[in-house]
């Protein structure tokens, strides 16, 4: 294949991709446009209240979706709060 096959390839994907260090505002957009946590019973529910947020990582000082965001966004200072809001995050 040669190196024009693949620069066409990669134009038609260019609009569906997105590569390089996210902003604190794209993941700001993308955890509300497209967050969905686990719910105990393990159902994929889309993060539309802090109620459930508190519900499922309250325990580590995680209560609202400005929470989540920070801790992604912050993810090396409080490790242990990542990994709880990891585990009930789906991925994106």
């Amino acid at each position: 294949m040669s190196t024009a096959d693949n620069i066409k390839k990669l134009l038609l994907v260019s609009n569906y991709i997105g590569y390089g260090q996210p902003t604190k505002q794209i993941l700001d957009e993308t955890i509300r446009k497209r967050g969905y946590l686990k719910t105990a019973d393990h159902k994929r529910t889309p993060i539309s209240n802090n109620i459930l947020i508190e519900e499922l990582v309250g325990t580590s000082g995680v209560i609202c979706i400005e929470d989540v965001i920070d801790v992604f966004w912050n993810c090396k200072k409080n490790y242990a709060a990542y990994e709880a809001v990891r585990q009930v995050l789906w991925p994106i």
